[in-house]
């Protein structure tokens, strides 16, 4: 009797590493997001999901939905302030990096936004 493919076309085998990979990122998205909102944010896969109506999808900054976005991964980001921990809205990927590299600092994205229109942007 012929070996079965997995999904992937490859035999069968106990740990194919797209396999595993899919079986991991599949158990993240329905425990380990929920954990990690839970414990960092203190809200629950509902409140994101709302908060995600309210922003109608769309990064609270460049107003892209995630897909939309250079390099998104196909969701927004859950941005907080790091001292309270207070979730602010949601951004995608690249904002929510943007304020994190300048430290959430309004001091810095001034000084940034005007280093971008004194070079002609």
């Amino acid at each position: 009797m012929p070996r079965r493919k997995c999904p992937h076309g490859r035999p069968r085998m106990r740990d194919c590493k797209a396999c595993v990979s899919d079986r991991n990122r599949a158990n993240w998205s329905k425990t380990g997001r929920a954990r990690a909102f839970r414990s960092r944010y203190g809200i629950e896969i509902p409140d994101y999901e709302s908060l995600v109506l309210l922003h109608e999808n769309r990064c609270a900054i460049c107003d892209r939905t995630p897909s939309g976005a250079p390099g998104a991964k196909g969701q927004l980001c859950l941005d907080h302030n790091h001292r309270t921990g207070q979730v602010r809205g949601l951004l995608c990927d690249n904002c929510n990096k943007g304020l994190g590299l300048l430290q959430d600092d309004p001091a810095l994205l001034e000084k940034a936004a005007g280093y971008l229109r004194s070079r002609g942007h």
